[in-house]
């Protein structure tokens, strides 16, 4: 199947209509979503409808334009398609399949005539399978289950659902592999406005790499036998060179959210969560710091 993955860290991975306009079903990475062009249904409408109203005194050499983009706009559907669309895939394949027997004879039909219009026979033919196809596909449409999710903040759904890591800039490729997945699964929840489940993956995000910060500070010593975010603190408050402002923000952040969240009683609003992500963002970024590698 034919569809782009929206899966990297520029505009044309974020925006697909950056580079190209012509594709009807794109993947979510990491999930299981589908994104839906609307700009592709408008531009394969512009294309069929031509086909519909056709008269059949249409010379040939005005027809071919029709052809080559109602041939194209099917193509993209009938590729990317059977994911989403169920009835009209055989009628669009119909239709282009015959647009194509049209385009072999075109030339020995021009080269003959110049002016050579389409026969009453090849005109209402084209004009029937593309009027079938146009009810089809209305009917498909009309069924399509698609949703608007409104952005969380400053942050774009798309930007949520594949690549929230990006808010780390260019340390994302120090995030260790824990860490990471659950910055990813957080984002996808605050996608969804699921305020406390994204606040507990990324409060798991924080504490996946409190236990990393802990491994370079001690040098690999075994870690603690319980592994909450309170003993790992208590820990690092005994090796030397704990940095101790990082610490202080922790016990907070673990006093005033960690702590609090872990109660059935208690859930977030969205800019709650969204405050949270900020308190972690700006912790992970100094252990990060605090973790590199001298050079």
């Amino acid at each position: 199947m034919d569809t782009r993955r929206i899966n990297e860290g520029d505009r044309a991975a974020y925006d697909p209509f950056f580079d190209d306009s012509w594709w009807f079903v794109a993947d979510v990475k990491g999930t299981s979503m589908k994104r839906i062009n609307v700009s592709f249904v408008y531009s394969l409408a512009s294309a069929i409808h031509p086909l519909v109203v056709l008269k059949k005194d249409t010379r040939w050499v005005d027809a071919l334009a029709h052809f080559f983009f109602g041939k194209d706009r099917l193509n993209n559907l009938i590729e990317s398609a059977p994911v989403v669309l169920k009835t009209c895939l055989p009628e669009a394949k119909e239709l282009r399949d015959y647009i194509a027997e049209l385009e072999e004879v075109s030339d020995r039909r021009v080269a003959s005539n110049p002016t050579a219009a389409l026969n009453v026979f090849e005109a209402s033919r084209l004009r029937h399978l593309a009027s079938q196809f146009e009810t089809t596909l209305a009917a498909d449409l009309r069924d399509l289950e698609i949703y608007f999710v409104s952005p969380v903040g400053i942050f774009s759904t798309t930007s949520l659902l594949s690549k929230p890591e990006d808010m780390f800039f260019d340390k994302v490729k120090d995030l260790p592999e824990d860490t990471l997945r659950e910055i990813q699964e957080g984002g996808k929840c605050l996608a969804f406005a699921l305020a406390t489940a994204s606040a507990f993956h990324f409060l798991r995000a924080l504490e996946s790499i409190i236990r990393k910060y802990y491994d370079v500070l001690s040098s690999g010593a075994p870690r603690p036998t319980r592994g909450s975010m309170g003993v790992y603190l208590d820990k690092l408050l005994e090796l030397p060179d704990v940095d101790k402002d990082l610490e202080s923000v922790l016990r907070q952040i673990k006093k005033l959210h960690r702590d609090p969240i872990s109660h059935p009683e208690v859930t977030l609003t969205v800019p709650e969560a969204v405050s949270l992500l900020g308190l972690i963002q700006s912790a992970i970024s100094r252990i990060l710091d605090l973790i590199k590698p001298k050079p």
